[in-house]
């Protein structure tokens, strides 16, 4: 979807920062990208950030990137902070990968993938 909305290839991870940067300051959109295995990136009002992949064992891509949406969503609704709210993202993506079928999470799943996930700054101003 990213690689559509910039109307190029991206072909690594500097690539889809760029078009992510790109779409924030043509159209003050912010971005939410899935990378696959390279994890995710954010580029928000707040920053930019990298979230690197949890260490899963991928059984199921299908309703990961609906997870992450839907992360993101919840902890911006709880008034969590952005970088809280992208690791819950990154969580939920993690656990939906993780199962065999997209009928729910289990919540302490979600919890210990939560407590592993990571969002990096990025400088790209």
């Amino acid at each position: 979807e990213l690689e559509s909305l910039a109307g190029r290839e991206l072909h690594s991870f500097d690539d889809a920062l760029s078009a992510a940067r790109d779409l924030y300051t043509r159209f003050g959109a912010q971005v939410l990208a899935s990378l696959g295995s390279d994890g995710a990136l954010a580029v928000t009002h707040e920053g930019a950030w990298h979230l690197p992949p949890l260490p899963a064992h991928v059984r199921n891509t299908a309703g990961a990137g609906d997870a992450m949406v839907g992360g993101l969503a919840a902890g911006i609704a709880e008034g969590l902070p952005i970088e809280d709210a992208l690791r819950l993202s990154i969580a939920m993506a993690t656990a939906a990968l993780s199962q065999p079928t997209t009928a729910g999470l289990d919540a302490a799943e979600v919890a210990r993938w939560r407590a592993l996930a990571r969002a990096r700054s990025l400088s790209i101003w």
